[in-house]
């Protein structure tokens, strides 16, 4: 079944992979599940703010 979500593999520093991992498992889900939520927040967030920072240009142009 084909799906439109991308896939990556990413290295992290010891403490975070920790952290991330104790956290699922507290929360009972997959790492990965957890890892995927918090990077899609953290970009979301950032893409809100580069939004938010160019209709500011744009206003004061």
């Amino acid at each position: 079944m084909p799906t439109n979500k991308g896939r990556i593999a990413v290295t992290l520093e010891a403490e975070i992979y920790q952290w991330i991992a104790n956290r699922a498992s507290e929360e009972g889900r997959p790492l990965a599940n957890l890892a995927a939520f918090l990077l899609t927040r953290v970009v979301k967030e950032q893409m809100e703010q580069e939004a938010k920072d160019n209709q500011d240009k744009q206003g004061a142009a």
